[in-house]
């Protein structure tokens, strides 16, 4: 009855005269009428099906019969329906005659508009070109401001670091003027010692000299202290007994072979002194230069970093080596003393044996008054042999110590390489976190082409739909009253279609998915169908199927623009993704990575102008939806609700694809260019630690 009751609205319409636009929502209604009764009827023969159990082959025959039975009445309604149309038409090819020498007047009118409209059509690509070039300089100035804010970041955590390492010099500057400080008070320690031991020499110079002669002693008190200590070491025992000896001669010879020996030891002690003096002196030197140093400590703390990091790569194994060859090269050295002490050791003893033998010679000789001499003569040889067992132990002392400082070395050593090993870890992860993003990147493109070959198979479903929908269509028309004016848009349109300027822009309108499955009318597809007058359905299933097949076309043409795209920006991204790789590559192999960051900022610009070129691209199916002017676009913009259909300012699929892939090889780009520069920075700083410790 509803339907009855809008067709009915739609004769008086149409005999009054009223507008299109009311008609079409009309027809609308009656498509929505139509599939609420199909729903009707089969919710209600589902109904009597559940409630009829294992009789429901009568019920379903009895269905079928009431639907014969509507369906023969709705075909002679249709007939006597058929035969008032065919009454109208013979009316309406008389006014049709009127309606064509009007549509040559205003064929005139239509080509002048068309003429303006190829105008305004050039001032739009103008003003697109324009609107591209502000779009191209907004992206270059975000991306300087984006580069500035990261710099200015960059230059606040350095700033921070070298606050924290300005802190640790001044700790460790504090710890070295400790350490000065405590030496110096050694220092004033030993200088009063040697003091008293000058005091002590001077004083038994003094009673040697007394004992010997006056002339002698003032000859000789010219003479500085560490040679009147070694003219007290030379002199023999007998000297301080102040007694005669008869065998003078034989005396004055042994005290001339321990004179020379006693000079050979005075010269070791003095080379001995010089170089305490020395050591001294590039102490206070090594002093001065610390505090130089400081100045420059931020520099040489970075440098060293890098240095020890390049350390590590390289000259693993050369460490190892060294630790074993100072490990051989002490035990050597303990070695060596040992022999050198037990060496004296046998001197001593052997010139304490001559002494024993030369004593009983001459006890043989000389008798009971030579023997307090003989006494004397061993105490002293005792005397050297506990000496040189006191050098030895002072030896064994100085080894103790430089055994500490390299064990003190040795830690540090391994300090730096418990640090150079972290580094290698988070270059690990680093390198890791890069290999999962080529792989999203692999995904992403993985997808997209799985939604491309999505995207086709449904154009191609929705294509057989449309081809149903229009068989629909053509049933209903031969069965609907067309009115004055649609016979008018319908001219109209078949004009626009004829004409060349306008006729991509109206297919392009109809390509979309929305109208596709709409399934309404597109006014203007029957506008020349009347001309012959008396094959009108024939004509009209003729021009359908034309303007479908000019729909699919323009469809398939959109298709391969897409499909071009997709390749393209698929090669783009594969070329500039093998680059960046070679980069990476090349930035690993060698330690100066100017060339890679060359190779990366071309990268970076090359993708900044593909994201330039996809932002203000307009794809063929972009095109349909900005002529908002056209002949019958009012129809395809406006829902049949009233209210504007917003979805047309959407971006292409392909564009914004294309832009999440540059988007993400110019974040991968800036990562590895990070990580670039972090690497040639603590390489640098490495390289000026190296320099710095001496060799």
């Amino acid at each position: 009855v509803s339907i009855s009751n809008a067709t009915q609205q739609i004769h008086l319409l149409a005999i009054m005269g009223d507008s299109s636009n009311k008609i079409s929502s009309l027809m609308h209604r009656i498509e929505q009428l139509e599939q609420e009764r199909e729903e009707l009827h089969r919710d209600i023969e589902q109904l009597c099906m559940q409630q009829a159990g294992t009789g429901y082959i009568g019920i379903i025959t009895r269905i079928q019969a009431q639907r014969t039975a509507g369906l023969e009445q709705e075909i002679e309604a249709l007939k006597q329906k058929l035969v008032t149309c065919t009454r109208d038409n013979h009316k309406f090819q008389e006014e049709l005659s009127e309606v064509y020498r009007i549509k040559s007047q205003f064929a005139d009118l239509y080509k002048s508009e068309v003429e303006k409209n190829f105008e305004a059509e050039q001032q739009i690509k103008f003003f697109q070109s324009r609107v591209a070039a502000a779009f191209s300089d907004r992206d270059c100035a975000l991306m300087e401001a984006e580069r500035a804010h990261e710099k200015e970041k960059s230059m606040s955590d350095k700033l921070n670091e070298l606050h924290n390492r300005i802190e640790e010099i001044t700790a460790d500057r504090l710890e070295e003027t400790k350490l000065c400080s405590e030496l110096q008070c050694n220092l004033g320690v030993s200088k009063a010692k040697i003091a008293k031991l000058e005091q002590v020499v001077e004083k038994f110079y003094q009673i040697r000299q007394a004992a010997i002669g006056v002339l002698e002693r003032g000859v000789l008190e010219r003479e500085p202290d560490e040679d009147k200590a070694e003219c007290l070491l030379q002199d023999p025992a007998h000297l301080w007994s102040f007694s005669e000896t008869e065998d003078y001669h034989s005396q004055m010879v042994a005290m001339q072979e321990d004179l020379t020996a006693s000079r050979d030891f005075a010269e070791k002690l003095h080379k001995m002194l010089e170089e305490t003096r020395a050591s001294e002196d590039h102490l206070v030197q090594s002093v001065n230069t610390l505090e130089a140093k400081l100045k420059h400590s931020e520099i040489v703390v970075k440098n060293e970093l890098n240095r020890l990091r390049i350390f590590q790569v390289q000259k693993r194994s050369d460490v190892l080596n060294l630790i074993e060859e100072e490990r051989k090269w002490i035990e050597s050295m303990k070695v060596n003393i040992e022999a050198q002490v037990k060496q004296q050791v046998m001197n001593r003893m052997v010139d304490l044996d001559s002494l024993k033998l030369n004593g009983e010679r001459q006890s043989m000789s000389l008798g009971q008054s030579e023997s307090i001499i003989l006494n004397e003569n061993t105490e002293q040889a005792e005397q050297k042999v506990s000496d040189s067992m006191n050098i030895g132990f002072e030896g064994q002392s100085n080894t103790d110590e430089y055994r500490k400082a390299l064990a003190q070395a040795l830690q540090e050593k391994v300090q730096a390489l418990l640090f150079l090993s972290q580094q290698e870890e988070r270059h690990l992860l680093e390198k890791n976190t890069y290999a999962a993003l080529e792989e999203k990147t692999k995904e992403l493109q993985q997808k997209l082409s799985q939604v491309t070959n999505e995207k086709v198979a449904a154009l191609m479903e929705v294509a057989q739909l449309k081809q149903q929908c229009q068989n629909l269509e053509e049933h209903r028309r031969h069965i609907t009253p067309a009115s004055k004016q649609q016979h008018n848009s319908k001219s109209s349109s078949m004009a626009v279609v004829n004409e060349k300027d306008w006729r991509v822009k109206h297919l392009l309108k109809n390509t979309y998915l929305k109208h596709w499955l709409r399934g309404m009318d597109v006014p203007g597809l029957k506008a020349n169908t009347c001309i012959d007058g008396d094959d009108s359905s024939s004509t009209a299933s003729k021009s359908n199927d034309a303007m479908d097949f000019a729909r699919l076309k323009v469809e398939n043409v959109s298709l391969q623009e897409s499909m071009a795209n997709i390749e393209h920006l698929t090669t783009s991204i594969h070329r500039l993704r093998l680059a960046l790789l070679k980069a990476k590559e090349d930035a690993h192999r060698s330690s100066v990575g100017e060339a890679a960051l060359v190779v990366i900022d071309g990268i970076i610009n090359e993708a900044q102008h593909i994201k330039t070129a996809l932002g203000s691209s307009l794809p063929v199916s972009w095109s349909a939806d900005g002529t908002s002017d056209t002949p019958g676009s009012s129809e395809s913009d406006i829902a049949p609700d009233g209210t504007e259909d917003h979805t047309i300012s959407r971006l292409d699929g392909v564009s914004s694809a294309g832009l999440e892939l540059v988007e993400l090889l110019i974040l991968s780009s800036e990562l590895q260019k990070t990580e670039i520069l972090c690497m040639s920075k603590q390489a640098a700083l490495i390289e000026s630690a190296l320099g710095e410790i001496p060799s």
